[in-house]
């Protein structure tokens, strides 16, 4: 496909690909009620989780081969609305030797099943070398397009891959299923981690009907050309009313069952989620839903617009929030009014560890990753349109010298670093800290090793809790855990430090899945 039409939809389609393709993302870029996804390569279901968190009503159609990833699985997730396929995904169909992945026992006793595969491992053994393949099984494989012919498949809006060098196999097997898929995101490398991997171009020239709509690090996102033209024609032939009124509007009001928000009319992810789903991170609001009373005090740093604030101001006896970026702070006020919430206290600064003026990156469209002038000015952070504005900083020890927090929620895009070295008196008292953990805000944002973050982090907490893998960490091994998600790049919306063991129990006691 020629590029320009590429370069259209993309400017149409105005998403920040940021640096990792999330589930969120997934779902804003889908943009349909019920949309059909194949996960090939599940694992335990931790991709799957928050498909379910983002896309309620999505038709989830899952693979994995390895019966201990498969175990976890069953025990994780139990919804009619995702069916799971205990099969590999390949070129033929049969049974074949499957390659387990080992070590890391340290984080879980049966061994690191995240890297299995179809194919024997090569350089992977030397990149990662606490990375074992000691076990071969087997187990059953089939072609993807017979396994869609057998379940009437013939529509598929996005097939997120997970294969482990199987990539060539995977897509020998998926001609007639492709050819129906709107979106495929794969894993990639250009080395050969193994045996018979193909590289990124061999993948391309494999997929005639796709362009690259994205490519991250050792991942790409593919689009079909036939998605590209009939977006481009709904977009600009029959533009909607909405569409047009976007020249005199500057915001928009919408009420959902979390609440009724304003927002800037061109905030495109948290906005999308309440419009198309009516809710916005509603399993991280049940979570503080299972450790909160009206007796408590919360606070939230990095509020945005309110989305988890309003709901959570509800359950609780006083809520602080933190807001530090001016585009925002207005819709955030008028989100408090809207509401009519009286015990909400807001603070129109960042957090950091000393008084001093910042400069702030005020992005729009994904509002949501504004974020402090990173350490290391990495393109990504400058690709999306924004703003850069100064805005004031203070430590939160000052700003909040005598309310004791229970809960810490902290969502500010790679602050955490500085926001937690401002604030050792808050966090003696707190009992629950929330936060992001993502490399990319580690290594750019903030100039720190997964080492000095877990340093901070274990002055005052002796547990972690990993929702989307549904681990716990002791004390004894979070550094090493934090490590090793950092050198494998996985970033996690939402892990939870604790700190009494028993805690654990009053968190999780009635997390659905």
């Amino acid at each position: 496909m020629e590029q320009k039409y590429i370069n259209l939809y993309k400017k149409i389609l105005a998403i920040d690909f940021q640096t990792e393709l999330t589930e969120k993302l997934v779902a804003q870029l889908i943009d349909k009620e019920e949309p059909l996804i194949l996960e090939i390569g599940a694992n335990c279901g931790q991709t799957t989780i928050e498909f379910i968190r983002n896309m309620p009503n999505a038709m989830i159609f899952c693979f994995e081969p390895d019966p201990r990833a498969i175990s976890k699985f069953e025990r994780l997730i139990s919804t009619s609305r995702v069916h799971l396929e205990r099969i590999a995904i390949g070129a033929e169909n049969g049974t074949i030797i499957f390659n387990q992945s080992s070590g890391a026992e340290h984080i879980d006793p049966n061994g690191w099943d995240h890297s299995g595969s179809i194919r024997k491992p090569k350089s992977h053994l030397e990149k990662w070398p606490w990375v074992t393949f000691k076990n071969q099984i087997e187990v059953p494989i089939c072609k993807l397009d017979d396994w869609a012919q057998r379940k009437n498949i013939k529509d598929v809006d996005f097939i997120w891959a997970d294969v482990q060098g199987a990539e060539s196999d995977l897509i020998d097997g998926a001609r007639t299923v492709l050819s129906s898929t709107r979106f495929f995101y794969t894993e990639f490398s250009d080395e050969e981690w193994y045996e018979g991997q193909v590289n990124l171009e061999y993948i391309e020239s494999q997929l005639k009907d796709f362009s690259i709509l994205h490519k991250y690090e050792n991942d790409v996102l593919f689009v079909s050309n036939a998605e590209i033209f009939k977006f481009i024609e709904k977009k600009l032939i029959t533009p909607s009313l909405e569409n047009i009124s976007h020249k005199y509007s500057s915001g928009s009001i919408i009420n959902t069952p979390q609440g009724i928000f304003s927002f800037p009319i061109n905030e495109n992810v948290i906005s999308n989620s309440l419009i198309s789903t009516g809710q916005y991170q509603e399993w991280e609001i049940k979570l503080i839903e299972n450790i909160v009373n009206d007796q408590d005090n919360v606070l939230i740093v990095g509020a945005h617009l309110g989305a988890i604030a309003i709901p959570i101001s509800k359950l609780v006896k006083q809520l602080e929030v933190v807001e530090p970026n001016p585009e925002i702070i207005k819709y955030l006020k008028c989100n408090i009014i809207l509401n009519d919430i009286k015990n909400i206290g807001l603070s129109e600064v960042a957090a950091s560890n000393e008084n001093t003026i910042l400069k702030f990156i005020a992005a729009e469209g994904n509002s949501g990753g504004s974020k402090i002038f990173p350490k290391t000015a990495h393109p990504h952070y400058f690709e999306a349109k924004h703003k850069i504005v100064e805005v004031e900083a203070k430590p939160l020890d000052e700003v909040y010298p005598e309310i004791k927090f229970k809960i810490v929620f902290m969502d500010i895009e790679g602050s955490e670093y500085t926001a937690l070295k401002g604030m050792p008196n808050i966090l003696k008292e707190t009992k629950f800290l929330f936060l992001e953990f993502i490399p990319h805000h580690l290594e750019y944002v903030a100039g720190v090793t997964p080492e000095l973050f877990s340093d901070e982090l274990l002055k005052y907490f002796q547990y972690l809790y990993v929702p989307k893998l549904n681990a716990t960490l002791g004390k004894e091994i979070i550094k090493f855990g934090l490590r090793r998600f950092f050198d494998l790049n996985y970033s996690f919306e939402q892990i939870i430090f604790y700190k009494n063991e028993s805690d654990i129990e009053e968190l999780t006691k009635n997390n659905k899945k």
